[in-house]
């Protein structure tokens, strides 16, 4: 895309990362061509997304800007070998090295997301002094603009919203009256789903539920919005984030509660469908 667009120098950034290496590859990328990158408001960049966007000359961040320890099924020496590539590359793009330690302490599967006080104090934006004429401009509140999005990302942007709005009320019907959450689920996921790794029909997932429901009556799951990542492509969309919990049973004098992430793929084609569905307990 770039080799197609040389004359672009504004990188928008929402992606909740992934391959390291990759990651790392953009990022030189974006800094040989001196790009600025922004993360608009209604987005998120996280893990790998964080060292594309710590390479652009000029830094801006509206949305979410998260960073987390390496994940992945590697050995030792390759772990320390990635480990090494972040520090030479983000030292190189003059990354606070104060930001390193929050960066391998915040366990893999959780992310640490700066404050803006966290933004203000370790210089995460930049702004050269050239950077006044151009597209990015710091006037004059603390939240910069983007001029004329393309409408292809407005597009995405839309779509992204309505995933997430999807997502946000299938979480919160967990907390509904049994007959009322599955018939709710019942309208929208797909008749056939990869739920938790194996392809099961409609009618065992709306069985499955039940059978839950009636195990665990009172129910409540409260959505952690700053948890949700959102990511786009094609007819699908992929939504993961986390929640609370709290299940009992006054019959069985038993109640259980904690915390759960959750991974959805989403058919847009169309009527939104749930295609597949996991996650697991955290605590």
């Amino acid at each position: 895309m770039l080799a197609a667009n040389p004359n672009v120098k504004i990188l928008v950034l929402n992606s909740p990362g992934g391959d390291v290496q990759n990651g790392l590859l953009i990022a030189d990328d974006v800094y040989t061509k001196g790009m600025s990158t922004v993360i608009p408001s209604d987005s998120v960049c996280a893990s790998a997304c964080a060292y594309v966007f710590f390479a652009g000359r000029n830094r801006i961040v509206q949305g979410r800007l998260g960073v987390h320890q390496i994940s992945g099924n590697v050995g030792l020496g390759d772990a320390q070998l990635n480990i090494s590539d972040i520090l030479d590359t983000l030292n190189k793009y003059g990354v606070d090295a104060r930001i390193f330690p929050i960066m391998f302490r915040t366990l893999s599967d959780d992310i640490h997301f700066f404050s803006a006080d966290e933004i203000k104090q370790f210089g995460i934006e930049h702004l050269s002094p050239d950077a006044a004429g151009s597209q990015i401009s710091s006037v004059p509140s603390s939240t910069p603009t983007i001029q004329s999005a393309p409408a292809s990302v407005n597009a995405m942007r839309q779509e992204e919203t309505t995933a997430r709005n999807f997502v946000s009320e299938l979480v919160n019907s967990g907390s509904l009256p049994a007959n009322q959450a599955v018939a709710f689920a019942s309208s929208v996921y797909a008749g056939e789903v990869n739920f938790y790794g194996k392809q099961k029909r409609l009618s065992e997932i709306l069985d499955d539920k039940a059978k839950f429901f009636e195990r665990w009556p009172n129910r409540v799951y409260r959505l952690r919005p700053e948890s949700v990542v959102v990511s786009c492509g094609g007819d699908l969309c992929r939504v993961t984030g986390d929640f609370d919990w709290y299940v009992s049973s006054p019959q069985r004098a038993k109640s259980l509660n904690g915390t759960a992430s959750f991974f959805y793929s989403l058919s847009m084609n169309g009527r939104i469908q749930v295609v597949a569905e996991d996650g697991k307990a955290r605590k």
